[in-house]
């Protein structure tokens, strides 16, 4: 099958720098409604069987355009959501952001038994997103288009792409509404077709 995935729109803690990983979370600053917009057309004549999203309001706005314009339901999964960052929710102080870089570093590096104080840890976030990938997958779609969080799709798709090294998910993170495209299925394994590529600015 193809599985597209895609980060959600710009929030207002992505503008401040803030971790907010809780549920339900902020909605799309306006920006972010603009970056939802835009999927429309970007994928124009893009064949979806189905359209996925977390239990975050964020994901489920941003797929709300897409949906309306395919006329399709956009199906929530809760295990499609960000990671949890327990004790570090909410905060944007550079100790908070250097341990969310390390420990996503780690868990991309192949620690997945670390974790945040009080959150989850990469083993539980990639058990997580595989339990909601195998639920997609396993619906018979030949193309569903899964809007989630840019943490969990990196680590993901880091980790389970055959194709994709750590350098190379190490140093491409996900712009908004940036997309990774999946060919593929949980039996044979998952190939990556095409990551969008960051501006030379990182965020973190």
């Amino acid at each position: 099958m193809k599985l597209t995935l895609v980060r959600h729109g710009e929030t207002p803690g992505n503008v401040l720098g803030s971790l907010d990983t809780a549920v339900p979370g902020p909605g799309l600053t306006q920006r972010g409604t603009t970056q939802a917009a835009a999927l429309v057309e970007r994928f124009a004549g893009e064949e979806f069987d189905a359209i996925y999203a977390s239990t975050h309001v964020r994901t489920q706005i941003t797929a709300a355009p897409i949906a309306a314009d395919r006329a399709l339901p956009v199906r929530v999964l809760a295990e499609l959501g960000e990671f949890n960052a327990g004790d570090l929710e909410g905060r944007s102080d550079r100790d908070a952001i250097g341990l969310f870089s390390a420990t996503l570093r780690a868990w991309i590096v192949g620690d997945h038994d670390a974790r945040f104080p009080g959150g989850e840890s990469g083993r539980q976030v990639l058990d997580r997103m595989d339990a909601g990938i195998a639920v997609v997958a396993g619906a018979g779609h030949e193309s569903a288009l899964v809007v989630s969080h840019g943490g969990a799709l990196r680590l993901w798709a880091g980790v389970r792409a055959r194709n994709i090294d750590t350098e190379f998910a190490l140093g491409n993170y996900l712009v908004n509404t940036g997309v990774i495209v999946f060919t593929g299925s949980i039996d044979d394994g998952w190939h990556c077709e095409s990551w969008d590529l960051p501006p030379a600015t990182r965020p973190y």
